[in-house]
This record gives structure tokens, sequence and C-alpha cells, in this order.
């Protein structure tokens, strides 16, 4: 992904082991909107999940450096 984006989700029992996530989304074109024909993308890197809202913004720039995003 080139951007950043905020995603919705929960917590569902899965095969997934701590630690890990799976992220699939719709993407969209150069106006936003979504393709005439859906095509979806899976996700295959590192993230940040977090509680919304996160309000310490000094937390989140630390683990960002120490954890080299």
């Amino acid at each position: 992904m080139n951007e950043c984006r905020y995603i919705f989700g929960c917590a569902l029992e899965s095969k997934l082991e701590s630690g890990q996530c799976f992220i699939r989304y719709q993407t969209v074109g150069n106006d936003g909107k979504p393709l005439e024909n859906p095509e979806f993308k899976t996700f295959v890197g590192q993230v940040i999940v977090t509680k919304n809202p996160w309000y310490n913004l000094e937390v989140f720039s630390n683990f960002i450096k120490k954890n080299k995003f």
C-alpha cells in the first residue's frame, strides 16, 4: 500500500498465531471509487494495530523509531 489507511475490524477466532493479522482490502480507482470489477489485494508486511483512539503520539513515534517502520 502506498498510503496510510485506517482499517476498522474485529478479532475473530482463527488459525493465526499471536502477533499475526490478516488484511485484505478492495482497491479503488484514481477517483477513490471502487472499480467496476472489484479487485482485492492481500497486504503482506508489518502493520501497527492500536486501540482506537491512541492519543499519546510520543509513544507512537518512539515505537516507530525503535521498530524501524
